[in-house]
């Protein structure tokens, strides 16, 4: 199953495993700094969906009085989807970042 291949020369289809292991993001933030917007980012962005949340369930209740519990639900369910959305961008606005002019 060797296929003319020598069993020294690795193979150019495979990755090389610890070059992998070695690769660093070419990145202006060192580690430290990355794990910390990253936790920023998620912190941001659960205090933002909540918002989202309870927005979404007020506005579900006005519709409810007015229209009745049938527009409710899927008034609730597309305001939900698109807070989720809305949060993600803004939380990831806020925590990117910020490049210094050279």
């Amino acid at each position: 199953m060797n296929r003319g291949r020598s069993p020294l020369r690795p193979r150019a289809d495979i990755a090389d495993v610890a070059k992998l292991l070695d690769y660093r993001v070419s990145s202006p933030i060192r580690r430290e700094q990355q794990g910390t917007r990253q936790m920023w980012l998620i912190v941001v962005y659960v205090v933002l969906m909540i918002t989202g949340d309870v927005l979404a369930y007020l506005t579900g209740l006005i519709v409810e009085r007015i229209w009745g519990s049938t527009a409710s639900l899927p008034f609730f369910l597309f305001m939900y989807f698109l807070f989720l959305w809305i949060a993600w961008l803004i939380a990831v606005k806020l925590t990117e970042p910020k490049v210094k002019a050279p």
